[in-house]
């Protein structure tokens, strides 16, 4: 079964028909997911109460048991589930540093195709382009005890192990192989992703590749293996691939929980929709608009007390020019251009924010500041809405501004950049 739900959106019994083993298996998944973000210091991932899960800003897919929930982001009221798949995609490949115009010149059905199946698929793609540009190989140190004398013989484990054996060599020698950290970190997430497809055709292409990765073996110590990668310029075409392995096998991804005496494996995709957002909207800002813009700079502290500085501010996105100062922050939330008597859904913690952000950006660069706070475009915010503060003795100016998924297209941009 797969139940697709979008970002905010509740799951309760009627989404199971009535089974409420289905609802209780769910549960308690979410809230061992709950539990490792929370150790992680990232906060709980799914509100649980009495037969009912609420969903937060946390899009991507959960398992639980041969189940799947598949959580999508909502930007318009119309959104489907082939729009929210296709959007999901779309910023997570720019989050991850995977080429975006992937998405946008593949055929992917994505009207029929899980969002998990999609990214499964897309890793399996960037394999197969290592094939056609050839896989790496490199040296390595090779230590075994062999029949013939081969490099250098290492005494004392020669000693230890064949004293008795005039037949066996521990020796030590480089070796010209496929077998190098790279390949296999791509080969075991290969593995893991394997037992998650539901595609068949996708499945097949998988079984296909790892009978073509056969000489390359499978990690079980994945930190240990993240710390040998090492992708120099003659192994960029690499970086997608990687990439990919990374976020499958990284420890946000899924979890090992010790239950009951016993290991359990707890797989999920699940990522911030704030900080894709925030991705999407500088790389836009990148690639489009030709800024050279620096995202969550830090060294900023907004006050000090008996030891020194504190209270460390870190825009999302920091842009300097030469008569003043750009500071945008991006926010995943729907905010109401008609509705002045609620702020517009606008916090006032946001605005004191950018105010700190004013007051100490305009000391330390002796420039005028500039803020925008950016929140993605939708039929009820399609416009610039513009606000002013009156402190330090002058109008301070903050503008709240929509930032367009579909068009990728920053409303005003022209205006703010020049």
């Amino acid at each position: 079964m797969i139940l697709t739900k979008f970002e905010h959106e509740e799951i309760t019994i009627r989404d199971f028909n009535g089974n409420v083993e289905l609802l209780k298996k769910l549960e308690e998944t979410c809230k061992k997911i709950n539990e490792h973000f929370i150790e992680e210091g990232r906060g709980a991932v799914f509100d649980i109460f009495h037969n009912k899960i609420k969903l937060k800003q946390f899009v991507g897919t959960v398992q639980f048991g041969d189940n799947y929930l598949e959580i999508l982001p909502k930007i318009y009221s119309t959104d489907t589930i082939t729009e929210g798949r296709k959007t999901l995609t779309k910023l997570l490949s720019v989050h991850i540093g995977i080429d975006p115009r992937i998405i946008r010149n593949s055929n992917i059905n994505f009207q029929t195709t899980t969002f998990l199946d999609i990214f499964i698929l897309f890793f399996a793609l960037e394999i197969e382009k290592l094939f056609q540009k050839g896989l790496k190989k490199k040296y390595k140190r090779v230590r075994e005890n062999k029949k013939v004398l081969k490099g250098r013989l290492i005494l004392p484990k020669q000693l230890r192990k064949n004293i008795f054996r005039q037949d066996r060599f521990f020796v030590e020698y480089e070796e010209y192989s496929i077998d190098i950290p790279e390949n296999i970190l791509i080969k075991t997430a290969l593995s893991f992703v394997s037992r998650k497809a539901s595609n068949s055709q996708i499945r097949r292409k998988i079984r296909n590749l790892l009978f073509a990765l056969d000489e390359i073996s499978i990690s079980y110590n994945i930190p240990a293996l993240l710390q040998r990668i090492h992708l120099d310029r003659t192994m960029s075409y690499y970086n997608q691939a990687i990439n990919f392995a990374r976020v499958f096998l990284s420890d946000s991804s899924y979890t090992i929980v010790n239950e009951n005496q016993r290991e359990e494996e707890i797989n999920a995709l699940l990522f911030d929709m704030n900080r894709l957002f925030e991705s999407y909207v500088a790389y836009i800002l990148k690639e489009k608009y030709n800024l050279s813009i620096q995202t969550q700079k830090r060294g900023t502290y907004l006050a000090k007390d008996h030891i020194g500085d504190i209270f460390e501010l870190k825009p999302d996105i920091f842009l300097e020019l030469p008569d003043k100062i750009l500071i945008l922050d991006t926010k995943w939330k729907k905010i109401n251009q008609n509705n002045r008597q609620n702020n517009y859904g606008i916090s006032s913690s946001d605005m004191y924010q950018m105010l700190a952000y004013v007051v100490r950006f305009s000391q330390e660069y002796g420039k005028e500041v500039e803020i925008y706070l950016i929140y993605p475009k939708y039929e009820l915010f399609e416009r610039q809405i513009n606000f002013t503060i009156n402190a330090c003795n002058k109008n301070i100016k903050i503008s709240s501004i929509p930032f367009s998924i579909e068009e990728d297209r920053l409303l005003s941009a022209e205006e703010i950049f020049n």
